[in-house]
């Protein structure tokens, strides 16, 4: 089932439901809900991740990944500071290249897809060459970034 229901004239009354009603279910789990007739598992449809963040995650293992502004190299923690910047985490979208990390929005393979990034000159031209970006010569993974 792709998770949605064919209207049968009636509305289906849920008697149960797993998991339990107002928590929240990961993406690709399995919802079960129990009709007053019938149960049916449903599983939320799986995101398609874009060609980039297919080829982020081949080519560096553990990226995106979440990390401590105070982990990464002093010029990327002192731009994402400039202007009295409340940040205090990152993510980071490949090896010593940033966006700044907003907890209302944690899926990560948003970061990849858009926004401005700031880090290694190189990477980022080589990457994310149609972005915005702040870079500087040798930016290296930070301390928090998978080795």
């Amino acid at each position: 089932m792709d998770g949605s229901l064919a209207a049968t004239g009636t509305d289906p009354k849920v008697t149960a439901q797993e998991p339990a009603p107002g928590s929240r279910a990961d993406q690709g789990a399995v919802v079960s809900l129990k009709f007053a007739e019938d149960t049916i598992a449903a599983t939320s449809p799986a995101v398609q991740e874009s060609s980039l963040v297919q080829k982020i995650k081949a080519q560096f293992p553990g990226y995106p990944v979440v990390v401590s502004v105070a982990s990464v190299d002093s010029r990327v923690s002192y731009w994402s500071g400039l202007g009295g910047s409340s940040v205090t985490q990152l993510v980071a979208v490949a090896p010593g290249v940033y966006e700044a990390y907003n907890p209302a929005v944690p899926d990560l393979n948003l970061y990849v897809d858009s926004g401005p990034v700031m880090g290694d000159c190189i990477l980022i031209k080589a990457t994310f060459p149609d972005r915005g970006s702040t870079c500087w010569d040798g930016v290296r993974a930070g301390s928090d970034e998978p080795k």
